[in-house]
């Protein structure tokens, strides 16, 4: 590890710790600075002083995906599923990378263990209805939508996919009806249904 944010916000050099927790929260400083590979690093040391770190395996694949080496992510992802199966957040990022490579399929199995893990996980149920919407599997990208909504009423990207759904399958009133909501959350989103609703 090449150092640690003094209390001045530079770097100063300092040994190496032995200790996982503190080559953990350097992780994590060197992370916020835009350091990553530094902050692999120390995640890294983290887990070979302490394999079963869940959270600095967890940090080294959101590391990984800052810098889109997504095959190193989806490892690392991996091996906080392998310590700690019921890592909602693990499932979910899977899902996400999955779902850029257009691995649509593990992407659906990915989010649905985030579901089953976390059933309030509005944005596993959001990204869920996202993955059956890319797959034309209309009826059930509906009812991921309503679930994330149902979670979370305030979630104006599920209304706005509804709504853009409904209006791909010709339920105009029903896709009215999520314009209605989703004026009062997002403007920008709430202009481009209308536009669609009215063809301005």
């Amino acid at each position: 590890m090449r150092g640690v944010v003094n209390s001045y916000g530079g770097i100063m050099s300092q040994p190496q710790s032995n200790n996982a927790e503190e080559q953990f929260r350097q992780g994590i400083i060197l992370n916020s600075l835009g350091c990553n590979e530094e902050a692999l690093e120390a995640f890294r040391q983290a887990v070979q002083i302490r394999p079963d770190y869940v959270e600095a395996y967890f940090n080294i694949g959101l590391t990984y995906e800052k810098l889109n080496q997504y095959q190193e992510a989806i490892e690392a992802y991996k091996k906080v599923i392998e310590i700690k199966p019921d890592h909602a957040e693990a499932h979910f990022n899977l899902g996400v990378i999955y779902s850029k490579q257009e691995r649509h399929e593990e992407a659906l199995e990915a989010f649905k263990q985030a579901i089953w893990m976390k059933p309030d996980f509005a944005e596993a149920r959001f990204y869920l209805g996202v993955t059956y919407d890319k797959l034309d599997r209309c009826q059930e990208a509906i009812e991921a939508y309503k679930q994330a909504i149902k979670v979370k009423p305030n979630y104006s990207e599920a209304h706005l996919n509804l709504g853009l759904l409904y209006l791909t399958l010709g339920e105009r009133d029903l896709a009215l009806e999520q314009y209605r909501v989703i004026k009062f959350l997002d403007r920008s989103g709430a202009n481009k249904l209308f536009h669609l609703l009215y063809k301005v």
